[in-house]
């Protein structure tokens, strides 16, 4: 698809596959990262990324009246379950370090 299509479906197609490519993204940057960089920023940079792939899907679900389900629906889906999931992940992990911290 080249940018011509994807600018006259308008930007909640755009949101749509970015949200679910951003937590494809973060397991990538967490993958290569890890060897590289603080693991505080990197867990940082994946909340946010995470936090900005629900924002999106967000998004596109509300493009859903304007342009219609067809190409919306399945990628916001998508993109919430896995931001979702890596978000609860991330939660989970939170809050078992806090409370090994608190021990």
């Amino acid at each position: 698809m080249n940018n011509e299509a994807l600018s006259e479906k308008g930007f909640p197609h755009q949101a749509a596959r970015a949200s679910w490519i951003c937590p494809l993204l973060f397991i990538v940057i967490m993958m290569f990262g890890s060897r590289v960089g603080s693991q505080m920023i990197l867990d940082l940079i994946g909340l946010a990324m995470i936090c900005v792939g629900i924002v999106l899907a967000i998004i596109a679900f509300c493009g859903i009246p304007r342009y219609g389900a067809r190409g919306l629906l399945a990628q916001a889906i998508s993109g919430v379950l896995l931001n979702g999931l890596f978000f609860f992940i991330f939660a989970t992990n939170f809050l078992a370090a806090r409370a090994r911290a608190g021990h």
